[in-house]
């Protein structure tokens, strides 16, 4: 063990200037770097906070967009069945126009055919017994057969 004398310990005196005393010179820096070193991790944690409380605040904005998207889509689409329930119904209507169209002119056709084949009926049966194409039975049965008979008895 080295003695007294040559111990660096040993050479420090007291009146020296040159020398600092630890305890009293790195106090106020330890008080420096703590405060610093607190006043970092609080502006650490409110900063935090802060970011929590965003993502709070984006998730509940989001959730408003997204309700909001679906009220708008639930409105197009109701929209959307109302265009389409007007254009089904133009489209029966327009078809129930033309099948009334088409029966109108059916319902002309068959009175205008009736009126010209009820004319023409008449003048074709008159003209087929003009002709003797057309002769009742028993006006037929008595030229055929009474007629000659009775001529073969004269």
């Amino acid at each position: 063990m080295p003695s007294k004398e040559n111990c660096k310990a040993t050479q420090i005196y007291e009146g020296d200037y040159e020398l600092f005393n630890f305890n009293e010179e790195v106090e106020p820096m330890l008080n420096v770097l703590c405060s610093k070193t607190l006043e970092q991790a609080r502006m650490e944690v409110l900063e935090e906070t802060e970011l929590e409380i965003m993502r709070s605040q984006q998730k509940e904005y989001e959730e408003i967009v997204n309700a909001e998207l679906v009220i708008a889509q639930r409105y197009e689409a109701a929209e959307e069945r109302c265009k389409e329930e007007v254009s089904r119904r133009n489209v029966q209507d327009k078809s129930r126009k033309l099948e009334k169209k088409h029966a109108h002119q059916k319902l002309n056709a068959r009175a205008l055919t009736k009126n010209y084949l009820t004319g023409l009926r008449e003048q074709a049966l008159g003209q087929l017994s003009s002709q003797g194409i057309l002769v009742a039975p028993q006006h037929r049965a008595i030229q055929e057969e009474v007629v000659p008979w009775f001529m073969t008895k004269i």
